[in-house]
């Protein structure tokens, strides 16, 4: 396979090498693929993202927080009838 002249499509630099190649340097390709990733990221909301994993974790404390809430209601509700029930009395009010 013959060498080619081609134009780096991080640096514009021209470079012999591969017909298909893009780049002319491992450096280049790394700055290449670490701006992909950013522009995914960005364009995703990619659940990898630190921000995201705050954002999840502050939702599922705030779910907890509510099915606590919750139980803790059903619990005072289900004392008040036990004693409706168990007792010959109603409660005073």
């Amino acid at each position: 396979m013959a060498a080619s002249k081609s134009r780096c499509c991080v640096c514009r630099t021209e470079f012999y090498g591969r017909s298909d190649a893009c780049y002319c340097s491992g450096a280049c390709r790394q700055k290449a693929y670490r701006a992909r990733i950013a522009r995914e990221t960005s364009n995703n909301g990619d659940p990898r993202q630190p921000k995201d994993a705050v954002q999840r974790a502050r939702e599922l404390r705030m779910r907890a927080r509510l099915a606590r809430e919750e139980a803790a209601m059903a619990l005072r509700r289900a004392a008040t009838l036990q004693i409706r029930i168990d007792g010959d009395r109603w409660p005073s009010r």
